[in-house]
């Protein structure tokens, strides 16, 4: 099976609620039966819009169901409820461009990572996983395990030298790794680094910024 339009990532074994039967109509569509999925979304309207748009090709949705479709809306908010449900239950989908934030996100181990996906190419994602087939993720990032936490960290409103604290190092030491990320990324401040990490790249687009080469058509 070919998932276009942007990339799916299953990571580990696929949860054990994917193992439904599924039907052909008359009209030759996949159907899908007893495939439960709970939704959760921050946005009330985007959820909304979500379900209808699942129901109506197939997907039962259910607040009862063991699966999770974690919706990134707005980008961002799911890094907090993933410390508070099983991750390797849970398929998350996310528009972010930023690579280092869909990095963070697979490092909780979920059970798939959708991204940059229409709504009828998350359904089609679904089936995908639900076959457990497994594409090796490629995310290219030009920055260290350390540069990526340390961007990561600073995202969330960490100052240099609270970040120390956490790392345990100098606040000097913190500083330079924010030069390297700096110069790597071309970017020039602590709040540009913030809008990069959380996908608003447009703002930066706005004030001269080019993303890099490999990512640049996924803003």
């Amino acid at each position: 099976m070919e998932v276009t339009g942007g990339f799916v990532i299953t990571c580990g074994n696929s949860p054990k609620m994917f193992e439904f039967k599924k039907e052909v109509s008359d009209e030759g569509c996949l159907v899908f039966v007893n495939k439960h999925i709970k939704l959760l979304c921050r946005d009330a309207k985007f959820c909304d819009e979500m379900e209808h748009g699942l129901i109506s090709r197939g997907v039962v949705v259910s607040a009862n169901a063991v699966c999770t479709l974690l919706v990134d809306e707005p980008w961002g908010w799911i890094q907090a409820q993933l410390c508070d449900i099983d991750a390797c239950d849970t398929i998350i989908l996310t528009n972010n461009p930023c690579p280092e934030y869909k990095l963070d996100l697979l490092a909780h181990q979920p059970a798939a990572l959708f991204a940059h996906m229409s709504l009828v190419e998350v359904v089609e994602g679904l089936e995908f996983v639900w076959q457990r087939q497994y594409l090796e993720p490629k995310i290219h990032s030009p920055l260290t395990p350390t540069e990526r936490l340390t961007l990561h960290l600073l995202a969330k409103g960490y100052t240099p030298k609270k970040i120390a604290s956490v790392r345990n190092i100098s606040e000097g030491r913190v500083k330079n790794t924010l030069s390297t990320i700096y110069q790597k990324l071309g970017l020039g401040s602590r709040a540009q680094l913030a809008l990069y990490y959380f996908g608003l790249w447009h703002v930066l687009a706005a004030e001269g910024w080019e993303p890099l080469r490999y990512v640049r058509d996924l803003m």
